[in-house]
């Protein structure tokens, strides 16, 4: 219970604007403080918290109240369920819309179907946007009208915890962000193995003369590559639900990342990616030995390998650091 008046002033301040919470943090920690007797039993706390109201209904308090859509008693709340709705409804769009591109799609241009897919992912945001707020706001607005006169219920159990550290956060805005495009990354990279192949080669008079790719080996990598994508998936939702770096999310990460490169490595790294005829087509074309352009691309696998393997080396090593640091700093004393 002793930090039980933190957490009380805590969620009173989140619901205020933020040039004010210092100011009000200080006042009702003052008569929070002038109305408990020296030395209270957690007992006392409890009854005098529960006796000043619901943080709500006491943040309400120190604004004045006007003609608002969503007033000050409910903004916080609001603001917070938007942002959550607005998460699954862009996802939900954003799986059903590549879903339709995947099942209608396949027989075009791989440009063509890279846009499509980039066109998904605006139209998802968009109408995600615009359908969790139509929705939250309505929802809000009668939860409003129908109890603007009554208490609201609660009881100190109900509080919040304190939040940790802003760098063990994570953002919900660039966790979506990062799903959404890494989900739409890894579909075009997949159908690409799947499909698009085909189309992706050296041309002369817009007719192929080689493919780049080696068809026979692409369709081992295809099932790896998809329970990789559910890995990331399942990472992001964990990070979305967390909503900071937990030891569950971090080594959850930690396998994806690891599992990532390694499966890089393997693809770009297999002698066999490249079909022959593309080698003997563009060296005639550079007019230079099959040997050389081998071994130049060769150089470029490597040069993106090792430069993939270092970046996520060093995003691993930045993010167990800063969850180290943090455990030894919060760690209780003996």
């Amino acid at each position: 219970m002793k930090d039980m008046i933190e957490r009380y002033v805590y969620a009173v301040t989140r619901r205020l604007p933020e040039k004010m919470r210092d100011d009000v943090s200080g006042e009702l920690k003052t008569n929070i403080y002038d109305m408990l007797p020296e030395s209270p039993a957690d007992s006392e706390i409890e009854a005098v918290l529960e006796s000043l109201g619901h943080p709500r209904d006491m943040a309400m308090k120190f604004q004045m109240e006007d003609r608002y859509l969503i007033s000050p008693r409910y903004f916080a709340d609001y603001v917070y369920v938007l942002k959550i709705v607005v998460v699954i409804l862009i996802l939900i769009g954003l799986a059903t819309g590549i879903l339709d591109v995947i099942i209608k799609g396949t027989n075009g241009d791989v440009f063509e179907f890279i846009g499509r897919i980039i066109g998904v992912m605006f139209e998802s945001v968009i109408d995600g946007l615009t359908s969790a707020f139509i929705i939250v706001t309505v929802v809000f607005f009668i939860i409003e009208r129908s109890k603007k006169d009554e208490p609201s219920s609660w009881s100190v159990k109900d509080l919040p915890e304190l939040p940790k550290e802003d760098k063990m956060r994570i953002s919900k805005a660039s966790t979506v962000a990062s799903m959404i495009f890494s989900v739409a990354f890894s579909v075009i990279f997949i159908m690409i193995l799947v499909s698009y192949h085909k189309s992706i080669g050296l041309y002369e008079d817009s007719v192929m003369t080689a493919p780049f790719f080696n068809a026979d080996v692409l369709g081992i990598y295809v099932p790896i590559f998809l329970v990789l994508l559910g890995l990331s998936i399942s990472v992001h939702i964990m990070k979305l639900v967390d909503g900071q770096w937990t030891k569950r999310v971090i080594w959850t990460y930690t396998v994806d990342q690891v599992l990532s490169v390694i499966a890089v490595i393997a693809f770009f790294m297999n002698p066999n990616l490249i079909d022959p005829q593309f080698f003997q087509a563009f060296a005639s074309v550079l007019e230079v030995e099959i040997s050389g352009v081998q071994e130049g691309f060769q150089i470029g696998f490597k040069a993106l390998v090792w430069m993939v393997t270092i970046i996520t080396a060093i995003d691993l090593g930045v993010t167990w650091t800063k969850s180290i640091r943090y455990e030894r700093r919060t760690k209780p004393a003996l």
